[in-house]
């Protein structure tokens, strides 16, 4: 039989266009090492293995137009069946058009290929005299062997589809007229004789369909008909790889990838020794048109025994690793702030009040420490301090207290890619209108878009333990506690 028949070509899919990290391994890294990743590139998009060996190959139009191209070229060959010497032109017609057809979406595709293959074996053996067929050279494109008897190819795969149809044989109507039954009758012994193979694939790529039939089975082994099967796998609803794969009596196949497991292999020890210049080529080709896919720099990576490896592939060259960071502020938010000086707390009423609370800030990070200054404002509605002024002539109300702060802290995701970031501080504040403050603030940001923005929720608390008015024998604390949304972006 004929060898496998990959095809990987890609069918104009819409691809997200950007830099792009293929790892070559089975699942991505931890998030640790993605980040780290991210420190060398800049910043990338993230592919597991998977994706470069059976990378997608979408269902477009000229799918469903292929199959259409297998019925009227059916209705064709059953009008002109009468005519003299037409076997081999309607074959060959069939053949040209069944070639064409890359993807056998359900039982109603499975159903046109298999009419039109029963309708190509019987004018294959229509066309040669009964002791031709297994020997004339103009019919070996036709014939294979089952046994020691020659049959059509054509037939063999007809009734290997024949379970994607809930059927087990072939019925007397499939056959165009008698002559043509009578040849099946002839030799669906040798046919149905023959020993069943074995298709193996890795579950973890997709779902497997056989034909135009899914596959259930996750242990990597599918027992089928000997013959010609079309398969694809099918991950995250897309179809992900397609093959026109030739299974052997008592057979194993593979569904055919992009690169061999051997050369893959060879391409995580290049790049673990940082020789990617190196790789096999049928490896570097799948590389080649996955990054044509992404239209931007590519990296491969590879997991070693205690950290990641990162390369550029081809003329792309790594950024320096971001030491350094910068990132503005702001946010909006409530909280509370608590203190016997509010003139209300002298006349009976608790000392604590709801704020409003905002903010905006600057930070500096370098490496995974952070440097960060800002100034937040409180605002206690209805609650206010009274206080007399320099020359302790008039006193002074206010219930807008201003608190520029300063500080420093580490960054445990830092902003330095599309990633969540998070980071701990510790600062000192002015604690408007009269206390040296202390304390400490959490931030975590989720990213909005591509452009190093993020979405940020912050909580902090700041205490100052006495007033620095001199008020005979009582500190008055201050408490402020508060809870912010806003937005940071990295510059």
């Amino acid at each position: 039989m004929r060898g496998a028949i990959l095809v990987l070509a890609v069918v104009g899919s819409e691809a997200w266009a950007g830099p792009v990290t293929i790892w070559l391994e089975p699942e991505l890294p931890e998030v640790t090492e993605l980040e780290r990743a991210d420190n060398l590139t800049g910043g990338t998009d993230h592919l597991p293995l998977r994706e470069l060996l059976y990378p997608p190959t979408p269902e477009v139009e000229a799918d469903t137009q292929h199959v259409e191209d297998v019925r009227a070229a059916l209705a064709s060959a059953a009008e002109r069946w009468d005519e003299f010497e037409i076997e081999l032109p309607i074959a060959t017609d069939l053949s040209m058009t069944l070639d064409d057809v890359s993807l056998v979406r359900s039982r109603e595709d499975a159903e046109a290929v298999f009419r039109a293959l029963v309708l190509q074996g019987a004018a294959v053996l229509r066309a040669f005299e009964a002791d031709q067929f297994g020997v004339a050279d103009q019919a070996a494109p036709w014939r294979v062997m089952a046994g020691d008897t020659a049959v059509p190819l054509a037939w063999v795969t007809a009734y290997g589809i024949l379970p994607s149809l809930g059927r087990e044989a072939v019925a007397r109507q499939d056959l165009v007229d008698s002559a043509g039954w009578q040849d099946w009758e002839r030799l669906r012994g040798a046919i149905t004789g023959m020993h069943p193979g074995t298709i193996t694939w890795d579950p973890g790529a997709g779902t497997l369909w056989v034909d135009g039939r899914e596959i259930s089975e996750t242990d990597g082994d599918v027992v089928v008909r000997a013959g010609r099967h079309q398969v694809h796998l099918v991950r995250d609803g897309a179809v992900c790889g397609r093959a026109r794969i030739d299974v052997l009596p008592d057979g194993t196949v593979g569904v055919p990838s992009a690169a061999s497991t051997e050369h893959v292999e060879a391409a995580r020890a290049a790049v673990l020794n940082e020789t990617a210049g190196e790789l096999p080529e049928d490896v570097r080709a799948a590389i080649t048109a996955l990054g044509e896919r992404h239209g931007g720099p590519v990296y491969l990576g590879v997991m070693g025994p205690r950290r990641s490896t990162i390369v550029p592939f081809g003329e792309h060259r790594m950024e320096v690793e971001r030491t350094f960071t910068a990132l503005i502020t702001a946010d909006v938010g409530g909280g509370v702030l608590s203190t016997r000086l509010f003139e209300q707390a002298q006349a009976g009423s608790k000392p604590t009040a709801g704020a409003f609370s905002g903010g905006a800030g600057f930070e500096f990070g370098i490496s995974y420490f952070l440097i960060g200054v800002g100034l937040d404002a409180v605002v206690t509605p209805g609650r206010t301090v009274q206080y007399a002024n320099a020359d302790g002539e008039t006193n002074s109300e206010v219930s807008v207290y201003l608190q520029p702060h300063g500080g420093v802290g580490v960054y445990i995701l830092r902003p330095v890619s599309d990633t969540p970031t998070l980071s701990v501080a510790a600062d000192v504040a002015w604690m408007g209108p009269a206390h040296l403050g202390f304390g400490g603030r959490v931030a975590v940001g989720v990213p909005i878009d591509g452009k190093h923005n993020w979405f940020r929720v912050i909580a902090g608390t700041t205490y100052g333990p006495r007033t620095l008015w001199k008020l005979p024998e009582d500190p008055v604390p201050e408490l402020s506690a508060w809870l912010r949304i806003g937005l940071g972006a990295r510059l």
